[in-house]
């Protein structure tokens, strides 16, 4: 991959997971994730949310009882004939960002320390600011 087809911030892996996501409390669409990323995702489905909308994401990772899931707020920021792509706003616990962590670095195609670098120059989903690195040498 060129250098110019580089510009997301995290590697996208392609799983095979049901999801759901609700918007304003009412709307409920299911469908199947066409490819995730620790900030978006991209839903195959038939119902459709207009653009800018903001709902929240449950990606069911296990349909047992005590069903594993990871989930997310973000905002729709792509319609087209066969979903939508979700911009995740806010990863909601820590149990959450793991699982999601987890899920990209085993089923992504990159080098694992690619993954972590990535990882590691973020906060959660945020770019890591200077001011959000200690410089050990001005600790006193």
């Amino acid at each position: 991959m060129c250098e110019s087809d580089n510009r997301r911030e995290f590697t996208r892996v392609q799983v095979k997971l049901e999801a759901e996501l609700q918007a304003g409390g009412k709307a409920l669409i299911k469908g199947h994730l066409g490819d995730i990323s620790m900030n978006g995702m991209y839903l195959e489905c038939a119902g459709r949310l207009p653009l800018n909308s903001q709902c929240r994401v449950m990606l069911i990772l296990d349909g047992g009882l005590d069903a594993l899931c990871i989930q997310v707020r973000g905002v729709v920021i792509r319609v087209d004939d066969l979903g939508m792509a979700v911009h995740f706003t806010e990863i909601l616990g820590e149990e959450s960002l793991g699982h999601l962590r987890n899920l990209v670095l085993l089923n992504s195609q990159e080098p694992t320390s690619q993954v972590e670098q990535e990882f590691q120059a973020h906060i959660g989903i945020k770019r890591k600011e200077p001011r959000d690195t200690i410089d050990p040498l001005a600790v006193e």
